[in-house]
C-alpha cells in the first residue's frame, strides 16, 4: 500500500482562516480550502504558503483536485493552485496535459511542476516557451535549473535546428548554463563542435562561444578551439573569443586585458578591465607591470583601483610601488588600498610605515586598514576571497555617516557664511548661462542657473549640482562670456588662504566620491581646476570658517581643510561652536521656519527672530510685538508655538548628524524675549511660566523626533 494512502487516516485538524482541513483528500475540503485562503495579488502570502505546506503533506492524493483549480474561474484561485502544484510529489505524465493547457492560459507557477515530469514531451514544451519567453530569473528558468543535464541535449538543439538566430533567445540560454554549475559539463565539447562547424548559422556559433564562457573556468579546455576561430575568422569571433577566454579566467586573459589597457581601446573601459584582471587571481599577474604605470595615471580613480588590483593578483614585484603611495597626501583612498594590497601580499617591510598610519592618519579608515594589513602578515586576520566582495574602496569602507536628512539644502549653504565675495541668489539668477544637462547627448540646450558662486579678479566663478545628471564649474567674464573648467558637481566654492577651492562629489548608486579641486588662473589669466585632495565620500555642505579653514560634511565623516591645506577629522571641543553655528545660519535661511516665526500677517505677533552660539549655548531672541485688542492669548500661544518650532528644527539639522564622526552634541538652549509685547501681564506670565528664571531649557539627552502627524510615525 502507498505511504500516501495513510493520509486518510490521520485524526489531526488544522485550521487555515476559518477553515478546517482534516487529513482526508476529499475533493470539496480542499477546494474550499484553497478558494478561501486565495488572496488578491502577485505573490505568495505567509498564509497562503502555509495552506500549501498542509496540502503538499496530502501527497498526490490531492494532485486530481488540484488539477481541477487550475480551470477555476478565479484567477487568484488558479494562481494559488498553480503554486501548490508547482511544489508537490507525485506529477506523472498522465498530469502532463493538465499542467500545459494551464501553462498556455498563462498560470505562471507551472513550468518546475511540468520540469518535475521530465518527459521528453514535457521538456519540448518547455523548450518552446523559452523561444516564447526570452526572460531571465522567471519560473521557466528555474524549470531548466531544476532539469539539470536532461535539460542540455534540448538546449543544445537551439543551436543546431534551422530556426532563425534570436540573440535575446540565446542570451537566456548561457544564463541557465552557467546556473546549470557543474551539471553543465557535458554541454563543453558539443558547444565546441557547434562553434567550429561551418554548416551551421555563423551567429549561432559565436552564440556557442558567447556559453562556453558563460561556464567559466569549467570550459577553459577550449581555449585553443577558440582562438583559432579568432584567428581564421577574426570578424565573426574576435570580440567574443576574447570576452569567453576573460570569464574562464585562464592566464591567456590577462594577456588580453593588459593589451586594452595599454592601447586604450574602446572595447572595455578602464577601470572595469582593471577589476576584471584583479578577477583574474594569480592567473593575472602578467598584467602586473602595466597595473604599476598605472600608479601614476592622470585618472585618480585609476590609480586606486590599480593598487587594489595588485594586491588581488597577488604582484610582489609591486611592493615598492605601493610602499611609496603610503607616504601620498592627496587621496586617502590611495593610501586605504595600498596598505590593504600590501597586507594581501605580506610585505612584511611595510610593517613599520603601516604602523604610523594605523596611529597618525587623519582618517579612521585608513588607520583601520593598516592595522588590518598588519594583523593579516600576522597570521591574526585576513582578507575577503571574493573580488566582488572587497575591490571598490568606497564599497569596502564602513561610513561614519550613512546620509544626511531630507530638508538639507545643498549648494547654497556657502551664502550663509557672510563674506562679500560670495554671491547671492539674485546674483546668481543673472549669471544664468545655456548649456546642456549631463553629457549633452541629447542635443538639448537649457538654462542653467547656478547654485554657487565667487567674485574673482576678472569675473565670476559660478557652478551647479545636479547630482546623477552633473553639474559644471563656470567662469564668468564681467562682460558675459563664459567658459566650462570642469564637469563635475559643486557643492561649494570657497576663497581659502591656500587659493580658491571648490568641493565636488557624487553620492549615487554605487558611487559615493567627492574631491576637492584648486582653482587658479595662469599666467594668460585662463582660470583651470586641479584635483587638489580627495574626500571622505560626497560633500553634503561646507562652510568657511573665520580663521580660514573649511568646514565640509561628508557622507565619510566630517572634516576640517585647515588654512595650509591638510585634512584633519572635526574634534568635539575645536569645532563645535562652529558646527553649532552653521546649523543657526541654516536654520534663519529654512523657509518654513521663517514662515511659522516670521509669516505675513496683518498682525505680526513678533517683530524679530535671532539665534546665535554662545559656547554650546543655542541663544534665541525673539522680540515680542504689542497684541492688538483681546489678542493676548492668541499671541502667547503662537510665541510659544514658534519656540518649539524653532528648537525642532534645530534638532533636525543636530539629529542628521548623529550618525556622522564626530557627533554634533545636542545644545542647551537660551531665549532672550524683549519688545512692547512683554509688557502685556498675560504674555509675560505666560512666558515665565513656560521658560522659568532664567529663561533657559537644558537638554542632557537627544530628544526623540515628533511623530510626522501625515504618517503618524
Amino acid at each position: 500500500m502507498s505511504r500516501y494512502r495513510f493520509v486518510v487516516l490521520v485524526l489531526v485538524v488544522t485550521c487555515f482562516g476559518g477553515v478546517c482541513c482534516s487529513g482526508s483528500t476529499n475533493l470539496n475540503g480542499i477546494a474550499e480550502l484553497v478558494e478561501q485562503s486565495a488572496e488578491m495579488g502577485p505573490g505568495i502570502s505567509d498564509k497562503e504558503d502555509e495552506v500549501a505546506e498542509h496540502i503538499w503533506s496530502l501527497g498526490p492524493d490531492a494532485i486530481p483536485f488540484l488539477l481541477r483549480l487550475l480551470k477555476h474561474d478565479n484567477e487568484d484561485v488558479r494562481d494559488l493552485a498553480s503554486y501548490i502544484v508547482r511544489s508537490i510529489e507525485g506529477l506523472g505524465e498522465e498530469h502532463l496535459d493538465a499542467l500545459i493547457e494551464s501553462r498556455l492560459r498563462g498560470d505562471g507557477w507551472i513550468p518546475p511542476a511540468i520540469a518535475g515530469i521530465g518527459t521528453p514531451k514535457a521538456i519540448r514544451f518547455l523548450v518552446d516557451e523559452l523561444r516564447k519567453e526570452k526572460q531571465r530569473s522567471t519560473q521557466l528558468t528555474v524549470a531548466f535549473e531544476n532539469l539539470g543535464e536532461k535539460a542540455i541535449p534540448y538546449l543544445l538543439g537551439l543551436y543546431k535546428d534551422t530556426q532563425p538566430y534570436d540573440g535575446d533567445l540565446f542570451s537566456v540560454v548561457d544564463s541557465i548554463l552557467k546556473d546549470l554549475g557543474h551539471k553543465v559539463e557535458g554541454a563543453i565539447d558539443p558547444l565546441i563542435n557547434i562553434a567550429s562547424d561551418q554548416q551551421i548559422d555563423r551567429r549561432k556559433r559565436r552564440a556557442a562561444v558567447d556559453a562556453l564562457g558563460s561556464m567559466g573556468p569549467l570550459a577553459k579546455r577550449s581555449v585553443p578551439v577558440l582562438q583559432e576561430l579568432a584567428r581564421t575568422d577574426p570578424e565573426t569571433f574576435s570580440n567574443a573569443v576574447e570576452m569567453a577566454i576573460i570569464e574562464m579566467r585562464v592566464p591567456e586573459a590577462a594577456r588580453i586585458l593588459t593589451r586594452h589597457l595599454e592601447t586604450h581601446t574602446d572595447v572595455f573601459r578602464p577601470a572595469v578591465t582593471i577589476y576584471w584582471i584583479a578577477s583574474l587571481k594569480a592567473n593575472g599577474r602578467s598584467a602586473g607591470p602595466t597595473l604599476i604605470r598605472y600608479l601614476a595615471d592622470d585618472d585618480w580613480e585609476l590609480r586606486v583601483l590599480a593598487a587594489t588590483a595588485l594586491g588581488h593578483i597577488g604582484y610582489a614585484e609591486a611592493s615598492g610601488a605601493l610602499l611609496r603611495q603610503l607616504e601620498g597626501e592627496q587621496d586617502w583612498r590611495l593610501v586605504y588600498a595600498s596598505a590593504e594590497s600590501l597586507g594581501r601580499l605580506h610585505v612584511k617591510d611595510a610593517i613599520p610605515a603601516l604602523e604610523r598610519l594605523s596611529k597618525s592618519h587623519w582618517y579612521p579608515p585608513v588607520r583601520t586598514a593598516s592595522a588590518k594589513a598588519i594583523n593579516v602578515m600576522n597570521g591574526k586576520s585576513a582578507y575577503e576571497s571574493e573580488t566582488r566582495l572587497d575591490f571598490y574602496v568606497y564599497g569596502n569602507v564602513k561610513r561614519f555617516g550613512h546620509g544626511l536628512a531630507a530638508n538639507t539644502d545643498r549648494g547654497n549653504t556657502q551664502t550663509f557664511v557672510g563674506p562679500e565675495a560670495y554671491l547671492t541668489a539674485s546674483e546668481l539668477e543673472e549669471l544664468a548661462y545655456e548649456g546642456p544637462i549631463g553629457d549633452g547627448r541629447d542635443g538639448r540646450i537649457r538654462k542653467q542657473i547656478p547654485g554657487v558662486g565667487l567674485k574673482v579678479e576678472n569675473g565670476y566663478l559660478v557652478g551647479a549640482d545636479r547630482g546623477e545628471f552633473m553639474g559644471e564649474l563656470v567662469f564668468v567674464t564681467a562682460s558675459g562670456k563664459k567658459q566650462t573648467l570642469m564637469r563635475e558637481n559643486i557643492e561649494g566654492i570657497h576663497r581659502m588662504p591656500c587659493g580658491i577651492v571648490a568641493t565636488t562629489g557624487l553620492c549615487h548608486m554605487g558611487t559615493d566620491e567627492g574631491i576637492l579641486y584648486k582653482i587658479a588662473m595662469d599666467k594668460s589669466r585662463d582660470w583651470h581646476a586641479t584635483k587638489w585632495k580627495a574626500l571622505p565620500g560626497d560633500p553634503l555642505s561646507s562652510l568657511l570658517l573665520k580663521d580660514g579653514s573649511l568646514l565640509v560634511l561628508c557622507t565619510g565623516g566630517m572634516i576640517v581643510v585647515t588654512p595650509d591645506g591638510n585634512i584633519r577629522m572635526a574634534s568635539d571641543r575645536r569645532d563645535m561652536p562652529s558646527v553649532l553655528d552653521w546649523i543657526v545660519r541654516r536654520l534663519h535661511a529654512r523657509r518654513e521656519v521663517q514662515e511659522l516665526i516670521l509669516g505675513e500677517r496683518e498682525h505680526p505677533f513678533l517683530l524679530d527672530f535671532s539665534a546665535d552660539v554662545d559656547g554650546n549655548e543655542i541663544v534665541i531672541g525673539l522680540s515680542c510685538a504689542p497684541p492688538p485688542a483681546h489678542k493676548a492669548k492668541e499671541m502667547l500661544t503662537a510665541i510659544l508655538y514658534a519656540t518649539e518650532e524653532a528648537e525642532m528644527a534645530i534638532d533636525e539639522e543636530l539629529g542628521c548628524l548623529q550618525s556622522f564622526e564626530p557627533k554634533v552634541p545636542f545644545p542647551s538652549y537660551r531665549y532672550e524675549l524683549s519688545g512692547p509685547g512683554l509688557e502685556v501681564p498675560a504674555i509675560k506670565a505666560g512666558l515665565e511660566k513656560a521658560f522659568g528664571s532664567p529663561v533657559t531649557k537644558t537638554r542632557e539627552q537627544p530628544q526623540e523626533p515628533r511623530p510626522d502627524p501625515a504618517t503618524k510615525k
